[in-house]
């Protein structure tokens, strides 16, 4: 399931708790239209944890919450510049 921006913010505290699944960082990569190695700058970790997390089942929190954060600004700045 793709990250809903239509998430409240206890939504959004909750869902980055829990943990997005690991293909969503793929997903977010697309949506920004940015490369794994720019994804990861973004993140703030190395190629190499970026791609082991993405493998993996739940992203850790701190991955997750900024995942929802540039996915929730992606949609903002498209509705806004409407692209």
């Amino acid at each position: 399931m793709p990250v809903s921006n239509r998430l409240s913010a206890p939504q959004l505290i909750d869902r980055s708790r829990q943990g997005l699944v690991g293909t969503e960082a793929g997903q977010i990569a697309r949506l920004l239209a940015i490369t794994d190695k720019e994804m990861t700058r973004l993140l703030n970790q190395s190629v190499a944890t970026f791609h082991r997390q993405a493998k993996a089942v739940r992203l850790d929190a701190a991955t997750s919450e900024r995942l929802l954060l540039l996915s929730q600004l992606a949609t903002y700045g498209a509705s806004v510049f409407q692209d």
